[in-house]
């Protein structure tokens, strides 16, 4: 959920209650998470916080949780620095902060403590002053409205998803549609649109270019939701063409 910077500040202090900077000794419990779950109130898919907890400490005899314990530790002591200055930065930044302290930095494990710190926290990534640009677009005749301002209009071209999708409170159709396409590859939604078979096929499109961000998952999600039509795939038959759709 989306909390104000001192509420988060204060939870992020509490969580580094365990941790002695000086000794560079640093200990967190991190809640397991079940789901996704689709919440009415919010109109998006959420993760549920666990009842049970995993610990990442330095004191561990396994330097996978030591590492991980340290980088968890400079995550949350960025993230509040950028909380007291009111300043809101890219996952990238983040990642070039990471490498310059420890050398290197993998940005799929930076986005899992990413996920992890949101749990941590009780809060969502927007909260933590953290962006992702989002990587998807979508083409086809439909609306995405927050009040009564247009977010999104896919009619007349593709477009970019934007990362606050999840402010969307509602869609609009121009005119009915027969089905949602979620396709795998960038270069097959480029060559569908040149063809115009969104318009021939009277559909909405829409790409993730290879590992779809948040942003468009959450598009999908609420295109599954609000639309009373099938949501089809178009992947290569891998475990990362399944995922696509997951």
């Amino acid at each position: 959920m989306d909390r104000d910077s001192s509420d988060v500040s204060e939870r992020i202090r509490n969580a580094m209650r365990n941790c002695n900077e000086s000794r560079q000794e640093y200990h967190f419990n991190l809640p397991t998470t079940d789901g996704p779950f689709y919440d009415d109130n919010l109109g998006q898919y959420c993760l549920l916080r666990g009842a049970r907890f995993r610990t990442i400490s330095t004191s561990s005899n396994v330097e996978a949780k030591r590492d991980r314990a340290v980088r968890m530790h400079f995550l949350l002591s960025e993230i509040l620095k950028l909380l007291q200055l009111k300043k809101v930065i890219d996952v990238g930044a983040i990642g070039y902060l990471e490498k310059f302290k420890f050398g290197n930095y993998s940005r799929s494990a930076l986005l899992r403590r990413i996920n992890d710190a949101c749990m941590l926290l009780g809060t969502n990534r927007l909260s933590l002053n953290i962006s992702v640009m989002s990587r998807g677009s979508i083409i086809g005749p439909v609306l995405f409205k927050v009040g009564e301002d247009v977010m999104i209009d896919a009619s007349l071209r593709a477009v970019q998803i934007p990362h606050d999708i999840h402010l969307v409170d509602h869609i609009k159709l121009k005119k009915p549609v027969s089905f949602v396409l979620v396709v795998e590859k960038l270069s097959i939604f480029n060559m569908l649109v040149n063809l115009n078979f969104h318009v021939t096929h009277n559909c909405i499109i829409i790409t993730g270019c290879g590992k779809p961000d948040m942003a468009t998952r959450g598009a999908v999600f609420k295109l599954n939701y609000c639309l009373p039509v099938k949501v089809y795939i178009l992947a290569d038959l891998d475990l990362d063409g399944l995922q696509i759709y997951l």
